[in-house]
């Protein structure tokens, strides 16, 4: 959801939070810790092993569904989503080694064996010999590139999980560490070669995993460009002084400048259309030379509105449609974003999904683009209306897993599947990023948010690439972002978009989410 929302959005909102572990998967049971020594061994990856069940619990049958990449395949294979190619380089034959540095070698759980962890081979698990805190070293027989990483956890049990190659110096450097995996390809910063590489794995439950393989990715060939699209709110005081961020966008929506009425007309505030075209003057003179499609975003609806008189009367439906079609060729933009939070009722969503139908017609008519604001539950539309729309903005973010974490990877992963379940093809999809916080104290607090800007400018060396909480703000750092982008692009999706362009640093630092998000796009796209 966006951030300026009304009241009975915060009540839908509490009354999805139940919903919400269906859609990160969340696991908030914790089993009693297993003893063992620490020691070291090394192991050969010859060897097989049937899938079995730990004696945890965790098995083939405690595995969540997954989305149309995220099926088994061999790590050489091109990826059947969109052409990218892919050189598999972690299973290296009998000849790689690995070695556990910590955690117990005497573990009896099937699936312990450390090579399994590496051997590309799904039917084998690695199931963490104790709780806290496994470093795998793993020694191929030749120095591997690899500027991603593909995991395949089953459950998601791991706290922490950092990939390390050798520094040159005696040491180790982070190339790539998330506090969240299950399954996902994890995209590094670079590319780099290393002839040994380490990964540490951290939870408070036993985690099993199937496969990790390190990756040299190429870029995927599209038939359209990976759109990056943000929101630009009507308060642009915290965007003005950052404008170069406009050098990653490639689609641009203004927001909270209009809404619609109970009869179909616009509501521009106070100012009236003044206002508004002197900030459609301003952000087009920001623009400049730049190739930026602008959208206007219609949205919510005017305070005190009857939902259940929204969109009934075809006059009415008619006049709203009339005047957004007016609005795009009058002020030239490519198209209209509906924000609707959101439909009471079945038959809200009835009266919503004919009226998307209709706008989507006209536009189209027109030479124009509709795209909807939705978010990853409760969604009921007509076949029809599904068909008129461009583009859904999909608000992954404020539904928390079960440590209270919002935006996490597996809601982008589930929000994605979500809507392609319900007859979306990807080309029509565009994942949404937070570029803002939300404390893991109070996830109520989502509607006033905290800027990524303000925790950077707050905690200036606590705020690395891979950072995601500050404190009791979890926001989605760098490495995160980069990870969602590759999610989007893997799965053949329209683009990303930001939620919203005023949270962002200056695209000039190395942390900038905008940076990963347009660094990301240029390496892994053509």
């Amino acid at each position: 959801m966006h951030r300026t929302r009304l009241s009975v959005r915060m009540t839908a909102m509490l009354l999805a939070v139940a919903a919400a572990a269906t859609f990160t998967g969340c696991r908030s049971g914790r089993t009693p810790s297993d003893s063992g020594s620490d020691a070291s061994s090394v192991v050969s990856t010859d060897g097989r092993q049937e899938n079995t069940t730990g004696r945890d619990g965790t098995g083939s049958g405690e595995n969540e569904g997954t989305t149309m990449n995220e099926q088994s395949q061999t790590t050489a294979a091109a990826d059947h989503t969109g052409g990218r190619q892919t050189t598999g380089t972690a299973a290296a034959g009998s000849t790689a080694t690995v070695t556990r540095t910590t955690g117990s070698t005497t573990d009896d759980t099937p699936g312990a064996n450390d090579s399994y962890a590496f051997d590309g081979d799904p039917n084998t698990l690695w199931t963490a010999p104790s709780f806290g805190t496994t470093v795998l070293t793993y020694r191929p027989k030749q120095a591997i590139t690899f500027n991603t990483v593909r995991f395949k956890e089953r459950g998601d049990r791991i706290d922490e999980i950092a990939v390390e190659i050798p520094d040159g110096k005696g040491g180790y450097q982070t190339v790539y560490r998330q506090d969240e995996v299950g399954i996902r390809l994890g995209v590094l910063d670079r590319t780099v070669t290393a002839a040994e590489v380490r990964v540490t794995v951290t939870s408070t439950q036993r985690p099993v995993i199937e496969d990790i393989t390190f990756e040299n990715a190429s870029a995927t060939a599209r038939k359209e460009k990976l759109h990056i699209v943000s929101y630009l709110t009507a308060n642009m005081t915290d965007a003005r002084s950052n404008f170069d961020k406009l050098d990653a966008v490639t689609d641009l929506i203004l927001f909270g400048r209009t809404s619609w009425t109970q009869t179909g007309e616009l509501d521009f505030g106070t100012e009236g259309t003044a206002r508004f075209e002197r900030d459609l003057a301003e952000i087009r003179e920001a623009i400049g030379s730049r190739q930026i499609d602008l959208w206007l975003c219609i949205g919510n609806y005017a305070p005190g509105t009857d939902r259940s008189k929204l969109f009934v009367d075809p006059a009415d439906r008619k006049r709203l449609i009339d005047t957004c079609v007016d609005m795009t060729k009058r002020y030239n933009f490519v198209g209209i974003d509906i924000d609707y939070e959101y439909p009471a009722d079945a038959a809200c969503w009835d009266n919503y999904a004919l009226f998307l139908e209709e706008l989507g017609t006209a536009l189209k008519k027109e030479g124009k683009l509709l795209s909807v604001a939705l978010s990853p539950w409760g969604v009921r539309l007509s076949k029809a209306a599904i068909r008129s729309i461009d583009r859904v903005n999909i608000m992954a973010y404020d539904l928390n897993d079960g440590k209270k974490r919002h935006s996490g990877y597996k809601l982008a992963r589930t929000s994605v599947k979500f809507f392609t379940d319900l007859g979306f093809a990807p080309s029509q999809l565009v994942l949404g990023l937070a570029f803002y916080g939300v404390s893991v104290k109070d996830p109520s607090d989502a509607f006033s948010g905290h800027p990524y800007h303000t925790y950077v400018q707050r905690y200036r060396t606590a705020v690395k690439t891979y950072t995601n909480q500050v404190g009791d703000i979890y926001f989605t750092g760098r490495d995160m972002n980069r990870d969602k982008t590759m999610l989007a692009i893997e799965n053949g999706l329209a683009g990303v978009f930001s939620w919203h362009f005023g949270c962002d640093i200056a695209y000039s630092d190395e942390r900038s989410l905008f940076r990963a998000v347009k660094e990301t796009a240029d390496r892994f796209t053509k």
